[in-house]
């Protein structure tokens, strides 16, 4: 029996939705793929204030670096010594290859550019390892918005 390889299997959370789209324009292709995201991690309910303004003295951040797969991308961020760093973003997210690419947000508009620098300003650098096992998960505030950990669909563990 043959079994696909589930990217972060140990986030029952994690999920990769979205759509493929190709739009041919001449020569051209414009591909929007799914990222890794964590179905936990969604906006606050309206009028809920759940992200603190001030962030952590050692954040994650870095610059964004978009892998096209066939059915999938990864956004990983990429830090100042090299080191590649996976990321679970918040629910909805995710890429596109139109212009120089770009991540996306649950809404589908552009909250960072390929090679763009970015911080995930309320995450610490070895809260987790960042890497495909232990990925970091994109939760506080991210380009503006606030995302939080629905408590009633975090993951075991």
């Amino acid at each position: 029996m043959h079994s696909e390889r589930r990217p972060y299997p140990h986030y029952a959370g994690a999920v990769l939705s979205g759509v493929l789209v190709i739009v041919v324009n001449g020569c051209a292709s414009e591909v929007r793929l799914p990222v890794p995201t964590a179905d936990f991690v969604t906006p606050p309910p309206p009028g809920v204030g759940a992200c603190n303004s001030y962030g952590i003295p050692d954040p994650v951040a870095g610059t964004l670096e978009l892998e096209f797969g066939e059915v999938e991308a990864l956004a990983l961020i990429v830090d100042a010594d090299g080191d590649r760093f996976h990321v679970l973003w918040p629910r909805g997210y995710s890429a596109t290859s139109a212009g120089d690419g770009a991540l996306l947000d649950e809404t589908g508009q552009s909250v960072a550019a390929d090679g763009a620098p970015v911080e995930l300003s309320h995450v610490e650098v070895g809260s987790r390892a960042g890497t495909e096992d232990d990925p970091y998960v994109a939760t506080g505030i991210f380009e503006g918005r606030c995302y939080i950990p629905a408590p009633d669909r975090l993951p075991d563990g």
